[in-house]
This record gives C-alpha cells, sequence and structure tokens, in this order.
C-alpha cells in the first residue's frame, strides 16, 4: 500500500508539472549529463538551452503525511533563500527556522537533504521540479525522525517576487486527520 501510495504522488507530481509547463517548454527532469542541458535532441529539448536557476527567496506551500496516511501538516507556507554555491551546488535556508538545505541541479531538478538543528534526529530529502523558468516548482519529499517517525511531503512553489505559488497537489489517497 505505502509504495502504491508513493507511487501515485509520484505521478500527481508529474501532472502538476505537466501542468506548470502549458504554454511554456520545461526541460526533462530526467536531462542527465552535465551543465543543465539535455533533453529530446540532447541540447535542452523543446525549449533549447540551459535551464538556469533564480537565486533569490522563493516562497513554498506544503502538505505531509505520515506513513500510514495520517495528515502531518496541511497547506504549510514557508520562505526559502535560494544561493548558489557553484558547480551546481545550491544552499536553501529556511528564512523561518534554523533549517538549512544543501542540493545540487541536475538540468531543472534540485535534489536536496535538509537537517534543522532545533529538532536533532530530523532529516528530509526530496526533489524541486522546476518549470524552465525557475520561477515555479513541484515538491516531492520524505522524512524521517530518530524515533522512527516516517513521512512524506507534497507542494508547490514560487519565486516571490512573482506572487503566492499554487495550492500544493492533494495526497491520492487523501490523508486522514
Amino acid at each position: 500500500m505505502q509504495h502504491s501510495t508513493h507511487r501515485l504522488i509520484h505521478i500527481v507530481a508529474l501532472l502538476s508539472i505537466a501542468a506548470l509547463c502549458l504554454g511554456q517548454s520545461c526541460n526533462s527532469p530526467n536531462t542527465g549529463g552535465s551543465g543543465g542541458t539535455g533533453g529530446a535532441g540532447g541540447s535542452g529539448g523543446a525549449g533549447g538551452g540551459t535551464f538556469t536557476l533564480i537565486e533569490g527567496t522563493y516562497i513554498e506551500l506544503f502538505s505531509c503525511q505520515l506513513n500510514d496516511g495520517t495528515c502531518l501538516e496541511t497547506d504549510v507556507r514557508i520562505e526559502m533563500k535560494v544561493t548558489d554555491r557553484g558547480g551546481g551546488q545550491y544552499e536553501i535556508d529556511d528564512l523561518g527556522s534554523n533549517a538549512v538545505a544543501t542540493g545540487t541541479l541536475t538540468g531543472n531538478v534540485l535534489a536536496w537533504d535538509s537537517t534543522d538543528p532545533d529538532f536533532p534526529g530530523f532529516s528530509e530529502s526530496g526533489t524541486w521540479a522546476f518549470a524552465s523558468d525557475s520561477t515555479t516548482f513541484v515538491k516531492e519529499s520524505t522524512f524521517m525522525q530518530d524515533q522512527g517517525t516516517q513521512g512524506e511531503c507534497i507542494g508547490s512553489g514560487k519565486l516571490a517576487s512573482e506572487g503566492e505559488p499554487a495550492a500544493p497537489p492533494a495526497f491520492n489517497p487523501p490523508c486522514t486527520p
């Protein structure tokens, strides 16, 4: 059941990425190689060119559920500062806490790992799949606490200067309160 739930969430996230890309050209998240190019035709896909992640403050709306399907958090809003550290490496600072993530950009997907010194034993790993213009993304992540609590989160984000992000996608099946 857990595996099929994760597969459904992945499908929802991919559909969300497709919806974000309507009317724009988005690079494929499966670009591979280095330098952020790839996709169909090997040179950036339909949109051509290299994906560039905009440094700055992003707003994220997310929801999380435990592995048993129990709702943990719903429609949480956070602001994060994204900083390019060079060589495809990025730092993501949660502006409302001490949580820090480090990530690697491949194509238009930023894969990251996060910890928070205020919550020892907590870790989260995930991806942000960006639209080709780098102003919006879809989040997928998993988290674990040292006492064995595990779960997953889904969300959406937008560059703060562009306004508020769309509501995060819903879990399928819906989580239970």
